[in-house]
């Protein structure tokens, strides 16, 4: 009687210590992934930076990181854009480089309501593609002030899923460098989660 006593009691413990481990509230990888996942959910696509267009760019940019130029070059060639040169006479006939764009880019143009609305004549919006989640890479210690909530940041890593076929072009792979990343397979992000009612939640 007293064994089976024992064993009913071990039993429970181990119940306990079950529910214990797979509280919400635990700051473990299986609660965290639960909170990327849900965050993603929400955001499903990462995006390219938004630009109006037409845009003008100067081809004696060409190689300097800080213009746009190299940029528009590569999204032509991925078929987005289409390129006109124009005469720029503030700078003696030299010729400056008009970018608008394709049905292509039209197609995959994604609207991005937190800009400004696009001036008359202009299309504004982002390029963007699917990511997913790969693994819960680590997270900060919970941080908990006096009278705020407690919040950590995760980091963890994602991939490119459902490429589209312009993502392939090498050379928007170089200037766009974070989406080239992306592409190999080297993504990586961080988000500040905090718990709420008992659970981790995204906060971005």
């Amino acid at each position: 009687m007293l064994k089976s006593s024992f064993i009913c009691a071990e039993a429970a413990l181990a119940l306990v210590s079950l529910a214990a481990c797979s509280s919400k509230a635990t700051p473990n990888e299986e609660n965290f992934t639960a909170a990327v996942n849900q965050r993603m959910a929400l955001h499903p696509m990462k995006c390219l930076p938004p630009v109006s267009w037409p845009m003008t760019a100067d081809p004696s940019d060409a190689g300097n990181v800080m213009g746009f130029y190299d940029n528009a070059v590569a999204l032509a060639k991925a078929g987005l854009i289409s390129r006109r040169d124009i005469a720029n006479y503030s700078t003696n006939n030299q010729k400056r480089a008009v970018f608008s764009l394709t049905d292509e880019g039209r197609k995959q143009l994604v609207h991005d309501n937190s800009q400004p609305p696009p001036a008359p004549g202009e299309e504004s919006g982002r390029f963007c593609y699917h990511v997913k989640l790969v693994k819960v890479v680590k997270w900060d210690e919970p941080v908990s002030i006096t009278g705020a909530p407690t919040e950590t940041v995760v980091t963890y890593s994602y991939e490119m899923t459902d490429v589209p076929q312009w993502a392939h072009v090498a050379e928007l792979r170089t200037t766009y460098p974070e989406m080239g990343s992306d592409l190999a397979g080297h993504g990586e992000g961080r988000l500040l989660v905090r718990l709420v009612n008992g659970e981790w939640r995204p906060l971005w």
